[in-house]
């Protein structure tokens, strides 16, 4: 068996889980992953990895003050990959536009040309 120790995005706090075989082979340290916990799936970076018995998996974890079972660890996270603007969704595109016209304007003097016509 092999538990996980994961630090989630925005968290101070270390958390522990089971990361099920041949998923614990492609997780190392450092790597970002998929938890199930009790508020949903949630992104967080494996801090550390042990490998144990199932016994010393509860004596682990009830030192840590986590609940057995422990929760499992779904999948590695990976980015997203984009080939076309039809991937991404609609208020993240109106986000990014914004964004885009945002950073022009403020690289834009008073008296410079601008990039494109108007």
């Amino acid at each position: 068996m092999i538990i996980c120790f994961v630090q989630h995005e925005g968290s101070n706090k270390i958390f522990l889980f089971e990361c099920e075989l041949p998923l614990a082979y492609k997780i190392k340290i450092g790597d970002t992953v998929i938890c199930n916990t009790k508020w949903g799936d949630a992104k967080g970076k494996v801090m550390a990895q042990i490998g144990t018995t199932e016994e010393q998996s509860k004596i682990i974890a009830f030192a840590c003050g986590a609940k057995w079972p422990l929760a499992k660890i779904l999948r590695k996270y990976e980015k997203p990959v984009v080939t076309s603007i039809d991937d991404i969704p609609l208020e993240w595109r109106e986000f990014i536009r914004k964004q885009t016209i945002e950073s022009i304007i403020a690289q834009i003097s008073p008296g410079d040309r601008l990039p494109f016509d108007m």
